[in-house]
């Protein structure tokens, strides 16, 4: 089992090594933070994964302009706070994504559980990428607009104005990643540990209303999600990683029978 669990080490160290020193420029995360009810959440997450106190998670709408991907892609996702042993971390449990390399690369390389989606993403009513392009940048009283569909469902919607530029704004990519890798495989699933590298590059406070909805598929209104705390519209580069994903705990193969719907279904 130790030399099994070294190949397999190495081997997710050697295709993520490919990806260090790349850079995803001028990533944008439009982001609102949530209490939730831990008793429903824990569904969710692997019990081998603790959750940080207060109870947070971040809902988002993502778009990368500039990426490893040849063009744009969007992405939407949760992100559940949770405790490392560096301090609060994030989870994600779920997320949706417009491009099948991205796709394909999210769960091979960092266990993010991605499906297919379908997206919208405007600044004052421009996409992403178009303002990237023509290096828009933000100003106070933006109007922004993001939307995450899928199966013909819209599971998220994000209306709401960009504000001030925060001082010394948190890292949001950027911080220590447990994600869970080989819920697709005849491995045993493990929660593995990385951490991204992001630079800030013009992150903004935004005043966002959010919409929510669930689907059989994406069950996003059984997360125990509750009131909302706060909404940021991040702008980032993603350097690469300054830690590979490296397995740290087994998870339970019951785990993914259990959340079928939310992460491949």
């Amino acid at each position: 089992m130790t030399s099994k669990l070294i190949e397999e080490l190495g081997h997710v160290r050697n295709r993520w090594g490919s990806l260090s020193g790349m850079q995803y420029r001028g990533a944008h995360y439009l982001s609102a933070t949530y209490e939730f009810d831990p008793t429903v959440m824990r569904r969710w997450v692997p019990s081998t994964i603790r959750f940080a106190q207060p109870y947070r998670v971040d809902v988002f709408c993502a778009a990368f302009p500039q990426s490893l991907v040849e063009g744009p892609y969007l992405e939407a996702g949760i992100l559940v706070h949770v405790k490392t042993a560096f301090g609060v971390g994030v989870h994600c449990p779920w997320m949706i994504v417009d491009n099948d390399f991205a796709l394909i690369e999210g769960r091979e390389l960092a266990g993010y559980p991605k499906k297919m989606g379908e997206f919208t993403f405007t600044i004052n009513d421009i996409e992403i990428h178009e303002r990237h392009s023509a290096r828009l940048r933000l100003s106070a009283g933006d109007t922004v607009h993001a939307e995450a569909r899928r199966n013909g469902k819209t599971l998220i919607t994000m209306d709401g104005t960009v504000g001030a530029e925060p001082v010394a704004p948190s890292p949001y990519i950027g911080r220590h990643h447990r994600n869970v890798l080989g819920l697709q495989s005849v491995s045993i699933p493990r929660v593995v540990a990385f951490k991204p590298i992001e630079r800030h590059a013009g992150t903004r406070d935004a005043d966002l209303a959010v919409q929510i909805s669930g689907s059989i598929g994406d069950p996003l209104s059984d997360l125990g999600i509750g009131e909302q705390i706060s909404g940021r519209l991040n702008v980032v580069d993603i350097l690469g990683v300054a830690i590979p994903p490296i397995p740290i705990l087994p998870v339970s193969p019951a785990f993914h029978l259990r959340n079928f719907r939310l992460r491949t279904s």
